[in-house]
């Protein structure tokens, strides 16, 4: 037996249903792309936000740090003029302890270490170079500015600093008192009237580079007031975008 299917007539589409389902697919596929395009763009500024962000958090720390620094600076200025005063002075009349004391306090030096990973990350792509971070980019260059010149004079301080351990405190000292007292933490001195006497041409060198000294800080603490101003500035500007 055999069995007849009945044949139903294809559909021929028009030309015109042809254009509309091209220009629905065309449609869905770009879309889809524009979609694309504006997640991804709201996903980079989201992340660039979040930079921002850790630029201002890495800005903060770097301002206690600069803070300290500053104090000791200031410090640092006044055990010149007290060490000056006391090289001055008859040595037999100078209180043992607070010489070394002063020596010791004035021998330890700190250094600036910047949290500069993330707005180098940050240059990096390009943040900063945005229509909407003009301001910042300003802020932070002047910053940087600040930054690499308080760098570089640490860098030349360091040198003397070094040569007044290793040359001028030797000749201003005691060995046996400095090999008591130069430890951590450094053991206290009795107080005592009188030092060793100190050649001419030693005292000579200290006070040269206890002038230097005065100097150094001064600038230290000028470039961290402009840091800390321009910081201040990048830090509010980024806590206050939207």
């Amino acid at each position: 037996m055999e069995v007849h299917h009945t044949q139903h007539p294809t559909h021929k589409k028009k030309w015109s249903e042809y254009i509309i389902e091209f220009f629905m697919l065309f449609t869905a596929v770009t879309l889809g792309f524009f979609a694309e395009n504006i997640r991804e763009h709201l996903a980079d500024e989201n992340k660039a936000k979040e930079l921002l962000h850790v630029v201002a958090k890495d800005l903060r720390s770097d301002l206690d740090q600069m803070k300290m620094l500053k104090q000791m600076e200031a410090e640092k200025i006044i055990l010149a003029d007290s060490l000056k005063t006391i090289l001055n002075s008859n040595p037999k009349n100078v209180d043992q302890s607070d010489y070394y004391r002063i020596i010791m306090n004035f021998a330890s030096f700190y250094v600036l270490n910047p949290n500069d990973k993330s707005i180098i990350d940050a240059e990096s792509k390009g943040y900063f170079f945005k229509k909407e971070n003009k301001d910042l980019a300003y802020l932070i260059k002047q910053y940087n500015f600040y930054l690499k010149d308080y760098m570089q004079s640490d860098k030349l301080f360091s040198e003397q600093a070094n040569r007044f351990v290793n040359v001028i405190i030797p000749q201003i000292t005691d060995p046996e008192i400095i090999d008591k007292i130069w430890r951590l933490p450094s053991p206290p001195l009795k107080n005592k009237l009188g030092i060793k006497p100190i050649k001419e041409d030693a005292k000579i060198q200290a006070k040269f580079f206890l002038s230097i000294s005065k100097g150094f800080m001064d600038g230290y603490m000028s470039d961290i007031d402009s840091m800390t101003l321009y910081a201040n500035k990048a830090i509010n500007l980024i806590d206050n975008s939207k």
